[in-house]
């Protein structure tokens, strides 16, 4: 959630798992040129976790978001960007 480079972000709990999943399966891809045989199961197994269409955090993700109404979507926003103007 835009904070200047070197901040912590404030990630949403419930987009949390899925940030973490889009973090590892990123990892585990950048890894495969160094170790394919090692890295190559962990990322699929970490891709299909986060793009599951069934059960992938991603989809869930998406939506927890799209289920929010506008007040929701405004208030969160809100929530947020008070986090940074202290």
């Amino acid at each position: 959630m835009g904070v200047p480079v070197g901040d912590i972000p404030s990630i949403p709990r419930f987009f949390e798992e899925a940030v973490k999943d889009w973090v590892i399966e990123k990892f585990y891809r950048a890894m495969q040129g160094r170790d394919p045989r090692t890295y190559r199961p962990l990322y699929l197994e970490a891709k299909d976790k986060r793009e599951n269409l069934r059960t992938g955090t991603w989809k869930e993700a998406r939506i927890r978001i799209s289920s929010m109404d506008t007040w929701m979507k405004e208030d969160l926003n809100e929530y947020i960007s008070s986090m940074y103007h202290k």
